[in-house]
């Protein structure tokens, strides 16, 4: 006797919060070639909406397959920009993923430039 569960994922996708039921089980290859050849250039957030998998399920895969962020760039004007006229309504994950940036480079911006929620 089984039970079905409807887990439900949120994600960003073009500019609105969405959510679906996600997947779960083992990576199909398809799957790990897609977080081979995206991850660097595309944020975990939007590679998990993009699989149908949770947030959480995409990170410990990636970790896994010891696939990590890349380190810290400089940040440009306007991304400094950006990060001013948003800290205070955005969240920290919409912020990081507009902007290309992990959340912890975000906080760590934020409060270099004495940013208040």
């Amino acid at each position: 006797m089984g039970f079905e569960t409807n887990f439900i994922h949120y994600y960003w996708k073009d500019s609105e919060i969405a959510k679906r039921p996600y997947k779960q089980g083992a990576y199909k290859k398809a799957e790990i070639t897609s977080l081979k050849s995206n991850y660097p250039k595309v944020s975990a957030v939007v590679l998990a909406g993009r699989l149908k998998r949770s947030l959480a399920s995409v990170q410990k895969q990636l970790r896994k397959m010891g696939l990590k962020r890349r380190k810290s760039q400089v940040w440009t004007t306007e991304q400094i920009r950006t990060l001013r006229r948003m800290y205070k309504t955005a969240v920290l994950w919409e912020i990081a993923n507009r902007l290309d940036k992990t959340t912890s480079e975000i906080r760590r911006k934020a409060k270099q430039l004495k940013l208040k929620k």
